[in-house]
């Protein structure tokens, strides 16, 4: 099985923002540490890629692709109303209770989205602080990068006291993805003889001494 780069850098980003997210909100795959159990409605961010453009310069042949990623960072927030809001849509409610419901609606509604803010800030700052320019990869391996806006979506749902609003943010960044086949071949690392044979001077003399003696006693005969 093989990984995209733009997909490692995926898993990093989600790592930073669950390390530094300081129990302000948590991130979907990371369990979170921070917070109290009875803190309830903690915002939940989770970072996809709905699409990537390789260049069109890049093969196994010609080199590696640049990779322009786009990234979305989602946020999701619920606010509780003071009253339950399927007071609403029942007809045997009373104007008043309509009224009210509704009001609990609004004021709910705010609460999520003062949530959404907040937690867009925290992102923000994380992603673009100077620790995290690269991404947590090394240096050089991310060529672009930008965090472009967000935007608040206009469906929410409404159950029973929650208000649960939904935003995205843009990131975008560009990586280099290089052709390693399905099945990357993995060099093996070579075994180095450390060993080293030592010869014995002395035996090499001794023994061409005998030769030339033996050589001088057969011209003798």
């Amino acid at each position: 099985m093989t990984t995209l780069k733009a997909h490692t850098v995926l898993s990093s980003i989600a790592s930073i923002l669950s390390s530094e997210s300081d129990g302000r909100f948590s991130v979907v795959g990371y369990k979170q540490t921070d917070t109290d159990e009875n803190e309830s409605l903690l915002p939940i961010v989770s970072v996809t890629i709905p699409k990537g453009v390789f260049d069109t310069g890049g093969s196994a042949i010609y080199g590696p692709f640049q990779h322009d990623v786009k990234c979305n960072i989602s946020i999701i927030a619920s606010c509780e109303a003071e009253v339950d809001l399927n007071t609403i849509n029942d007809p045997e409610a009373t104007a008043e209770q309509k009224i009210n419901a509704i009001s609990a609606m609004k004021g709910a509604d705010e609460g999520a989205q003062a949530l959404i803010h907040s937690v867009v800030g925290d992102i923000f700052n994380i992603l673009n602080s100077v620790e995290n320019f690269d991404l947590g990869q090394t240096k050089g391996t991310i060529k672009k990068r930008s965090l472009t806006g967000f935007e608040i979506k206009e469906d929410k749902i409404i159950d029973g006291e929650l208000v649960t609003v939904f935003c995205e943010i843009d990131f975008n960044f560009s990586v280099i993805e290089n052709i390693t086949g399905l099945d990357p071949v993995v060099a093996e690392s070579p075994i180095l003889d450390g060993s080293v044979e030592v010869f014995n001077d002395k035996e090499n003399e001794d023994s061409q001494s005998m030769d030339l003696n033996a050589g001088t006693n057969i011209d003798e005969v």
